[in-house]
Formats: C-alpha cells, structure tokens, sequence
C-alpha cells in the first residue's frame, strides 16, 4: 500500500501554506519510500521547500477508502505537524515563482468537498486540542500491522492476554484481515480473548513502531470503556484456567512484555492524546512518562465519608489539603520523585485554623481570593478538611523542596493522587468553580509541569 507524508505548516494569522490549485490543492508532502518511517519522508518536505527545521508530532493519518476503484491504490496520508512560521520563513515560502509552489490560503476558502480540505481541517483541528483524531496511523511500506485493545476492570487493572496469545503475555490483539479496519480486528481479538461479546473500541491511544521477528510491526492500541462489574466477575470465574487473561494492576502490566508501551498508552488516556511510540518509547514523552505517576501503587483508601461544609465544632480535624484552581479550570498538584507520592497541597493542622493552614501551603501562589472551606473526609475521630482558593499566579517552588509542581484537571487529579477524592468531593469542585466563573469541567490535556527554579537569596 502506497503511504504519503504531509505537513502542516500555518502562521500567526491563520493561514496554511498549501500547494497545488483547484483540485489538486494539498499540504506540502511526498511519496514515502519503501522500508522508511513518514516522519523521514515529512522531514524531507521540509527540507525540499528550505525550512530546514524540525517535522512535529503526528497529527493523523486517513485510513485508504475500504472500496476505491477499480485498478486504484489510493495513498495512506500521514499529516504531521510544525510549530506556526515566523514571518521570515513565510516570506521565504511564499515568494516561490512556480504556481504550483507554495503558497498561503485561508482554511475557510477551501472547497469543502475535496478530501485535501477535510484532511487540512482535521489537521488544524488535531494541532489546536494538542492531540491526534480517532484516526489510524499509516503504516511504513512493507510492514505488519496488529491492533490491540486496552480493556480495563472497574479497579483499574488491565486485562493482558494468557499464555500462547500474540503477542504472548501482551493486550489482547490481532493482525487485520483484508478490507478489515484495525479496530475491528481489535475488537474481534478482545472477544476472542475475553469471550465478552460487543466490544466496543474507543479512540485510538498509541501507535508503536516495533522491531518484529520478520521485519517492522505497527502497533495500534485502542481505548475501550471500563468494563462493567458483571464483565469483570465473568472474567475471574474461571481464574484456575491458564488461557483465562490474567487483569493485572498498571504496575505489573507495564512489567510485561511491551508493557511500556502498555504504560504510555494508560499516559495517553489519563491526557486525552495519542502518543507515537518507537519500541515502546515515546517520541514526544508528557509528565506522566517521564514521572510514571499513573502506574504508581495507590495505598487502600481509608474508610471516609465525604460531608459538604465546615466540620462540626469540635471536631478533630487531623489535616487540610487544597484544591488551587487555575484560570483554565486545572488545579495544582504536588508530586515528590523521592517517595513516588501525589497529592493535592496539603499541612498538618498545627493549632490553628484550616483555613490559616492553607495560607502556608500556597507558597509561590498568589489568589484572587483567600481559601474557604468546602468540605471535609469523616473517618476514624478526625476529619480531613478540603479547601478551594482561585490562583490568579503560579509561581515556581524552591529547587530545593524537592517536590515538582504540576497542573491537571480535577478528574486526572482524582485518578492520579494518592488520598481519597470521592465522586461528591470532584462534584463539589466543580460547583465552587462555577461559582468563582471557572471552567467547571476542563477537557482533558496533558498535565503541565511547572519547572522550578532557585528562589533569590
């Protein structure tokens, strides 16, 4: 199958450089060769135009038509991404005399009906939520092609296939057949697996480019919905039987064979990206590769009830822990690389007043308003306050504390921390940030670290 590389390349002001007119108008891109990645082909195109600069990360790529004509192969078409021009490299661009050279247009003047249009709206589109469409990455000439799919338990652990399975040890998966979409063979190779009828694959969370026994293989990894608790007890209700899969916590999982790749598409669907991967690794690695906060072991919650307000005078309340709410509707984070902990900011109540607390805990921190009390966790004669506080500023920690600073929406927060958030704790946020005039409910974007630097002596 033929394979294309395209770049997007846009300015400051909107426009995208394209070339060709009428109908043949496209993204800058060529032919990939046989046995070559895309990226070498996309970087290419930069180079035969005079930019000279660095091909970005993997946008998409169009699966071919399942039925084309007649005596036609149509192109698999990687689009590939770039970091907007400069002036200079526009004008450099754009004085080609050619007429098929490039040029500037604006998206909205396109025709809406040519396939090069649709590719260069779902580009832009891609490029501005930070991450990949469901659409499948193309494969290099020559290659196989497998497609797994992430199932996950109501727990949290992943169901990697039994012994004898391909790949051994691995998530469920399967080579797919002719005139078969990958994440229909994804789909046919968790059933198959599991003997769960209906699956369903989500998005596309990881595409990985493998050294295999007989040449390359490219890997598509699909999300699925967490399974139900029903489909989980019919999974262990033959737990002696050595073909039955085995769900395993993250942290096991990302030990198995390709279990990196495991752990970065679990990094993809905490963001809400897809990632490429080259054996395992990530081309572009976000926070959660380099820190691996999502395949730490959580300790066993502690035995709470969340209540709404202030705790009953009185009481003994053991702690304070801060939802800091940035101007895009993410809090603040604390992780610590020495003990692998992450937590919301959080002191020891010291005889004073929670609220006094939190004032300490926002060191580097400048709100709009002082912190007030929203809650509390009620277990074992102490309480656990919580706190909300609107950050107008985040500035960065001390190198020497230690702990790295991050930003993540309050849902990854509650996936990734390691004390107790209940479902009425996130829906009490999300309430204070609608009152604050807060985006009450942040898309999913990869978490932000907030580098710290040496404070002034």
């Amino acid at each position: 199958m033929p394979v294309r590389a395209e770049v997007l390349l846009t300015t400051a002001y909107g426009h995208v450089v394209v070339t060709g007119t009428g109908p043949h108008t496209a993204l800058p891109g060529g032919p990939v060769p046989p046995g070559e990645p895309p990226t070498q082909a996309a970087q290419l195109v930069l180079d035969k135009i005079g930019l000279g600069t660095a091909v970005g990360r993997l946008l998409f790529s169009d699966w071919p038509d399942p039925a084309p004509p007649p005596g036609t192969v149509p192109p698999q078409v990687c689009v590939y991404g770039h970091r907007p021009l400069t002036d200079a490299e526009t004008a450099t661009l754009t004085g080609a005399a050619a007429a098929t050279g490039p040029r500037l247009v604006d998206p909205a003047g396109l025709d809406p009906a040519a396939p090069a249009t649709r590719r260069i709206l779902t580009a832009l589109d891609a490029q501005a939520a930070h991450s990949a469409p469901t659409l499948v990455p193309a494969p290099r000439a020559g290659c196989s092609v497998l497609a797994q799919l992430l199932l996950s338990c109501p727990d949290g652990r992943i169901v990697i296939s039994p012994a004898g399975a391909h790949p051994q040890y691995g998530l469920p998966g399967a080579e797919p057949g002719p005139s078969e979409a990958p994440h229909a063979a994804a789909a046919r190779a968790g059933q198959s697996v599991t003997g769960l009828a209906r699956l369903d694959p989500g998005r596309l969370l990881a595409t990985d480019w493998r050294a295999g026994a007989d040449g390359l293989v490219l890997v598509h990894i699909y999300d699925h919905p967490v399974l139900t608790g029903g489909q989980a007890a019919a999974l262990a209700a033959d737990a002696g039987n050595p073909r039955i899969p085995l769900p395993l916590r993250p942290g096991d999982a990302a030990r198995t064979l390709h279990g990196a790749a495991i752990g970065a598409a679990l990094a993809a669907r905490i963001e809400g990206r897809t990632a490429e991967l080259v054996d395992g690794v990530p081309r572009h690695p976000g926070v959660l590769d380099r820190y691996l906060l999502h395949l730490r072991e959580r300790p066993a919650p502690r035995r709470t009830q969340w209540q709404h307000g202030e705790p009953e005078p009185g009481a003994g309340v053991r702690g304070a822990r801060m939802w800091l709410l940035a101007s895009d509707g993410r809090v603040v984070v604390h992780h610590h690389p020495e003990t692998g902990a992450t937590e919301l900011p959080s002191r020891q109540l010291h005889g004073e007043t929670p609220v006094e607390t939190g004032a300490r805990t926002m060191a580097g921190l400048v709100l709009d308003t002082a912190p007030y009390v929203i809650g509390h966790h009620h277990g074992d004669g102490f309480d656990d306050v919580r706190l909300v506080g609107p950050v107008q500023a985040v500035g960065p920690l001390p190198a020497e504390s230690g702990i790295v600073r991050l930003l993540m929406t309050p849902h990854q927060a509650a996936e990734l921390v390691h004390h107790p958030i209940d479902p009425g704790e996130t829906e009490t946020v999300r309430r204070a940030a609608a009152a604050l005039s807060l985006p009450p409910d942040p898309a999913r974007q990869p978490v932000t670290e907030i580098h710290p630097v040496p404070l002034p002596r």
